[in-house]
């Protein structure tokens, strides 16, 4: 385990999961924007972290979502967590890919 993640495949991925639950096209996700104005729910939040957690190893809270707001704060957290936490991450990813 390198405990190493891809800031733009976990970008690209959260973008689409993101765009496929909103039932919106994939260029409307604005990564730098608050997911709350995307629509996003705390139902969906709930789904994100716990695929998160399973694609990744890592143990993420709904409550990470609400402090990292956006895509793109959300996934360098991820890739931050992965690299602090060596021993926790997965090579699931890599596999995935």
């Amino acid at each position: 385990m390198s405990g190493a993640i891809d800031l733009p495949e976990v970008t690209q991925w959260l973008t689409s999961r993101l765009a496929t639950l909103l039932e919106v096209p994939t260029q409307e996700i604005d990564t730098e924007g608050p997911l709350d104005a995307l629509g996003v729910t705390s139902m969906e939040e709930t789904m994100i972290a716990s695929e998160l957690e399973q694609r990744y190893g890592l143990l993420l809270p709904v409550s990470e979502m609400r402090r990292h707001p956006s895509v793109d704060l959300l996934c360098a957290h991820l890739r931050d967590l992965a690299a602090a936490n060596p021993a926790q991450g997965s090579s699931e990813w890599e596999s995935a890919v």
